[in-house]
């Protein structure tokens, strides 16, 4: 197989530019592979319905955070942060607040509300 896909190359590059380097490596850079099969049915865990207030546990800590003021100059509030995974499905989380977890973290600007869906999704309202 590797073999057929060198002179593949080769012979493209022969008609493409009409030379060939036989005695240059060849570097695969990019492959793409389209695989068609069956997979298990998708199994989503649903998180536990919680209230519009998130549970105390979910809240980690309150940090001074610099917004615009909306008058373009900067001002320090009170943040919560929030542990994403002590939040349940109905927690409303009115901004500003930050919504951490290990792989992301999400800004709830001043003004803005999000709502946790039953699927774990973070919904801004903007």
């Amino acid at each position: 197989f590797v073999a057929k896909l060198i002179e593949g190359f080769h012979v493209v590059d022969q008609r493409e530019y009409g030379k060939r380097f036989d005695d240059k490596d060849v570097e695969l850079v990019n492959v793409r592979v389209v695989g068609v099969g069956r997979i298990p049915e998708l199994r989503t865990r649903l998180l536990d319905e919680g209230g519009p207030e998130p549970d105390m546990e979910a809240l980690s800590v309150h940090r001074d955070v610099v917004f615009d003021d909306g008058a373009g100059k900067p001002r320090a509030i009170a943040t919560p942060h929030y542990d994403r995974a002590r939040l349940k499905s109905g927690n409303v989380i009115r901004g500003p607040a930050i919504v951490e977890q290990p792989d992301t973290t999400t800004l709830v600007l001043p003004g803005l509300t999000a709502e946790v869906d039953r699927y774990a999704n973070i919904l801004i309202k903007l």
